[in-house]
């Protein structure tokens, strides 16, 4: 595997190749260790200080429960490692990594059995539970228990910055239009996971997503999100 893709890789685009070429640069599947919902609104609810609606973004006179739309997706603070200053966990994960069982860009881990190692070093285990993500349209699976949950564009292979969380739940980084109305069209096909439910949908947004003068700039490839049923 080497370090970069090649040099004509796009800088801000969906990719738009033959995704089996990816498999040299990075991996096209994996486990992560992330956040849960009611964790992510706890966190960041007090941060944001809304008490009007916009989008699915906390608001700090609204319960988690209250909201319809409570996103799932890959962009939840998902667990990295960190081997010399980390909590158990993340040092348990830079162990993993160092046996060629986990991703240092992507933090992905390959094996189911793997990823709950990792997650019986969880502190706080009611804050965090365990995903799979793929490629959309790859063919890989994980194992039985976990199910699709829709789609949307992310930085596959590094944070897994996602627009859909950054515009519409929880801004972090480029964030989303005063007005909260710019992606409402797209908002409101979203599913109760804060997703789209299909790859086209996903792509579709992306597309104007990137169209923007101010937002995150960057190769954004589209994901498949599984969870456990």
């Amino acid at each position: 595997m080497v370090e970069q893709p090649p040099s004509n890789w796009p800088k801000s685009q969906v990719f738009s190749g033959n995704i089996d070429e990816l498999a040299e640069y990075f991996p096209q599947c994996g486990y992560l260790i992330e956040k849960t919902y009611l964790s992510m609104y706890r966190e960041y609810a007090p941060k944001y200080g809304l008490d009007y609606n916009a989008y699915g973004i906390p608001r700090t006179d609204k319960s988690p429960d209250e909201f319809l739309i409570q996103y799932r997706g890959s962009d939840r603070n998902p667990l990295t490692d960190n081997e010399e200053f980390g909590e158990l966990a993340e040092i348990r994960l830079a162990e993993i990594r160092k046996l060629n069982k986990s991703d240092e860009d992507s933090a992905l881990i390959f094996n189911y059995q793997d990823a709950l190692d990792v997650f019986t070093w969880v502190e706080t285990k009611e804050d965090f539970e365990i995903i799979w993500i793929k490629i959309a349209e790859t063919t890989n699976q994980p194992v039985t228990g976990f199910v699709s949950i829709g789609f949307e564009p992310t930085w596959f292979n590094t944070e897994h910055f996602s627009p859909i969380a950054d515009s519409m739940f929880f801004p972090r980084w480029h964030g989303t239009d005063d007005g909260g109305t710019l992606f409402q069209p797209y908002f409101s096909k979203l599913n109760q996971y804060g997703l789209f439910n299909t790859n086209a949908e996903a792509l579709d947004f992306t597309l104007f997503y990137i169209s923007l003068d101010w937002t995150e700039i960057g190769t954004y490839l589209i994901t498949e999100v599984f969870i456990q049923k």
